[in-house]
């Protein structure tokens, strides 16, 4: 091979690992749900599996005092973003002085070790969660967590799916 298209190779190859995977992997995470983008007052996919009301969710979409993810760009709130593709990560990830990993794509692999491709897109770090390091959690909207429950909430409360690995990607996506 000559040592110009070896230089090109080398290139080629340092650009596409470079594009991959930004350097953070979770392995062996149980799933949990924070948010649902259904409206107020209807509940949601997980509401009943939650043993709440169906508002559990209002907060989160209140007019008076709406909620704001950890990486939220100047305005922006749960309702302005309205997209089950936000996941939270461990909160000391996210700090106002250090927002590497925010608008990260994020993927997901099953305990079989396949990606999983969800119905509304690729997800995205946009979210810390307080006990998401101590537990080895990462946080996903519920119709995100009813896709990795297999399509609805079956698995009810204290008995989250486990065995994920979920990888942050080089690439911002939100």
């Amino acid at each position: 091979m000559h040592a110009q298209q070896y230089s090109l190779l080398v290139a080629a190859a340092i650009l596409a690992v470079s594009q991959q995977v930004a350097g953070l992997t979770f392995t062996n995470v149980e799933a949990t749900y924070w948010y649902d983008t259904t409206p107020i007052g209807v509940g949601g996919i997980c509401a009943a599996n939650r043993r709440e009301v169906a508002t559990w969710n209002d907060p989160i979409y209140s007019k008076t005092n709406p909620a704001i993810p950890a990486c939220a760009k100047e305005g922006e709130t749960y309702a302005s973003i309205n997209s089950n593709r936000m996941i939270a990560i461990p909160k000391e990830l996210l700090t106002w002085s250090d927002r590497t990993f925010c608008g990260k794509e994020a993927k997901v692999f099953g305990p079989d070790g396949k990606e999983i491709i969800f119905k509304d897109g690729p997800l995205f770090a946009y979210e810390g969660c307080g006990d998401c390091k101590a537990k080895n959690r990462i946080d996903f909207s519920a119709q995100v967590y009813a896709e990795l429950c297999g399509g609805t909430c079956g698995v009810g409360p204290g008995n989250n799916p486990v065995g994920f690995r979920v990888e942050l990607l080089n690439n911002t996506i939100f």
